[in-house]
């Protein structure tokens, strides 16, 4: 008599050779994934409007790919462009225009650059404004460095 640890429980097969009985199917083709055999349960327009879709999808994204950006801005428009806004900025907190002429805008890691200093009144304004390659604005950052109080 085995102990009851080594008792067979029922259902469960006593030689470890019942768990390896081949099916009828060996040597059969392989059953289709279940997206190809979704695709062969399908009428014919359903099929064409899922495959129309997956195509399409397909060329959204490769058309999407990103491509190397060029600056489409010369250095001057940069420089115009990055002084209107400075000033527009420093009007609107400050009521004063003070960017007139400065160096020409920088092409730093696929954007522009412009940074302008200049004296106004008692102090100092400094503008830093990042654009994108393409012209449309990143940040614009005015600071206004006053000595009126420093004595």
């Amino acid at each position: 008599m085995l102990p009851n640890a080594l008792q067979p429980i029922a259902g469960v097969p006593a030689r470890l050779g019942d768990f390896f009985t081949l099916s009828p199917l060996v040597g059969a083709p392989p059953s289709p994934s279940p997206a190809v055999a979704e695709l062969g349960s399908l009428g014919g327009y359903e099929r064409f409007m899922k495959i129309s879709c997956i195509i399409i999808s397909a060329l959204l994204l490769v058309g999407c790919a990103s491509k190397p950006h060029s600056a489409s801005l010369t250095a001057e428009q940069a420089k115009s462009a990055a002084m209107r806004l400075a000033n527009d900025k420093a009007s609107a907190f400050y009521h004063c225009q003070p960017f007139r002429d400065g160096k020409p805008a920088q092409f730093v890691a696929g954007h522009w650059v412009w940074v302008g200093r200049q004296g106004y009144g008692h102090g100092d304004f400094q503008a830093t404004v990042e654009l994108a390659a393409d012209g449309s604005t990143n940040n614009v950052d005015l600071q206004l460095f006053d000595s009126q109080n420093i004595f």
